[in-house]
Formats: C-alpha cells, structure tokens, sequence
C-alpha cells in the first residue's frame, strides 16, 4: 500500500518540576535538543522521505523558535505545530502520558485527519535517529512497525514507531488506563502484543535496521552517543547478522 508518511514528533519542552523519573528538566536544555532534531527532520521532508511533520507539545511552550526554522526552510506547509497544556499530572506513567499526547494531536491536527492512508510515525521529539530515512523506506505494509526487544527484558521500544489509525486505535490506545500508574508501560505493551490477537491488524515487532541514536536521554541525562551507547548499536547489528532472534 502507498501510504502518507508523516512524522509526529512528540515533544514536553518545559516539564513540571515534579516529572517521573526525569533529570533532564531545564527548559532552555530541552529547546536546544528539539532544535536540533527539528532541523534533522526537516532535510527528511525536502529529501520527500516523510510527506509532513506535526510537532505537538504537552506543555504549552511557545514554539516560536521551531516556527521560524520551519518559514526559513521554505517548508511551512507541510509542517503543523500543535501546544497545549496537559492536564494530566506528571507522575503518571511515561507511556500513558505519551499515549495521551499522541491522541490530542490526533484529535485537533488537520495533516492527521487527512482522507488518505496514513502511516504516523512518532518519534521523541528530542531524538535525532540518523538511520530514520532508510527505516522509513524499508518499512513494510502493516498497521504497527515497532522495535522489540527479548533482553535485558521483554521491551516495546517506543521513542520511534509507525502506525496506521487502525494500528493507533486497536493496539496503542486500547484501554489507556492499565498504563496510568506504571513506569513500565513498554512492557505491557509488548506482553500485549505478544499475547492478544488483533483481528485485521498486522504487526511487524523488530525493524529491520537497528535505530542509530543521538541526544540525551532524560531518564538519566546519558548522551546516546557516549562510547557505551555507540558500542552497545555495534553490538545490536553484530548480533542481528549472527544470531538474528536474539533480540537485544
């Protein structure tokens, strides 16, 4: 199927102070990180890899500074900025939160209501995944394309996934709740979609290059591309060549 790429690039530029399990909080920090990827993922619309952005934040800062890199780009249509103020606390889970992010974009965006076959794919909005466009054009014909992982433990990985509005409403936003007050919703997730059936729904659990990241990670404020996180990729694409069910 041709599908409509378009990028939703979730994003919380300012956190309240008491955010679950986050060191990087400093809102100027943050910026600077959703800058640099923003920049990154505009060259993917003029390159034609992905048809549209839609950069949506949850804590109602001013996205002047990405406006204006978009208009200097020349690429204003195609890019549509949602900010709002989440009411939801922050100490709910991290997937939960991101779950309702993804649903309010969906609600108000005009590009996401679009009458053609969409395939959304989210990425934190932070991350710059240098290997993205090449995932996006080897991605195969499904309603959910997302990186799991067997170890350290069974893990849905979700700062990059793609799905079809199917996919959205019958696996990623089926009965929001049960990841309201957990931290591990990325493993509920993947027992969930280990485990149930989705009728008319396909899914494909392991991308078929693994993900090349760079920012830091808020959880810890470790730089992805320290020597651990770079060797730890190597590692991941060794171990897909000579043991590919391994999963790590």
């Amino acid at each position: 199927m041709n599908y409509t790429n378009v990028l939703l690039m979730t994003s919380t530029i300012a956190p309240a102070d008491d955010v679950f399990m986050l060191v990087r909080k400093d809102p100027e920090l943050r910026l600077a990180d959703y800058k640099a990827s923003f920049e990154f993922q505009i060259n993917l619309l003029k390159s034609d890899t992905i048809d549209a952005i839609v950069y949506a934040d949850n804590s109602g800062f001013p996205l002047d500074h990405l406006k204006n890199i978009c208009e200097k780009a020349g690429v204003s249509d195609r890019v549509e900025f949602i900010s709002y103020k989440s009411d939801a606390l922050p100490s709910l889970g991290r997937y939960f939160l991101e779950i309702n992010l993804i649903g309010r974009a969906i609600a108000v965006s005009k590009l996401l209501s679009a009458d053609v076959p969409l395939r959304i794919w989210k990425l934190t909005g932070r991350y710059i995944v240098t290997n993205i466009g090449k995932i996006i054009r080897e991605a195969p014909d499904c309603d959910l394309y997302i990186n799991c992982r067997n170890h350290p433990e069974p893990w849905a990985d979700f700062y990059l996934a793609a799905f079809t509005m199917r996919g959205y409403t019958e696996i990623l936003a089926k009965d929001p709740e049960k990841y309201r007050d957990t931290i591990v919703g990325e493993r509920i997730l993947r027992e969930i979609i280990d485990t149930k059936s989705f009728l008319g729904c396909k899914i494909v659990k392991r991308f078929t290059r693994v993900p090349w990241i760079f920012g830091v990670r808020g959880l810890d404020g470790v730089q992805y591309s320290s020597f651990s996180g770079t060797m730890k990729y190597y590692i991941r694409i060794a171990a897909n060549r000579i043991m590919p069910s391994l999963w790590i």
